[in-house]
């Protein structure tokens, strides 16, 4: 449904540049992570947290066992 909006689409391409790339080239770019989650599977998840006009943004980064990005949400974010 987001995916038509200008915005969301921008905010897409913006973060799948990182696709693919490693945990520390988005460390350089993004900061550390307000939050690192770890699951099951050895993932682990740098989640970028920024307040404006009082919407939260949460950005979500999942990276893999080699520290690759492999894969990103968005919630709130333009």
């Amino acid at each position: 449904m987001w995916k038509n909006y200008p915005r969301t689409k921008k905010e897409n391409e913006k973060l799948s540049q990182f696709l693919q790339q490693s945990e520390s080239e988005l460390k350089i770019v993004m900061g550390e992570p307000d939050e690192i989650l770890h699951d099951n599977n050895g993932s682990k998840f740098f989640v970028y947290i920024k307040k404006k006009y009082n919407i939260t943004c949460e950005r979500k980064f999942e990276i893999d066992k080699n520290k690759m990005i492999v894969g990103f949400t968005s919630k709130g974010c333009f």
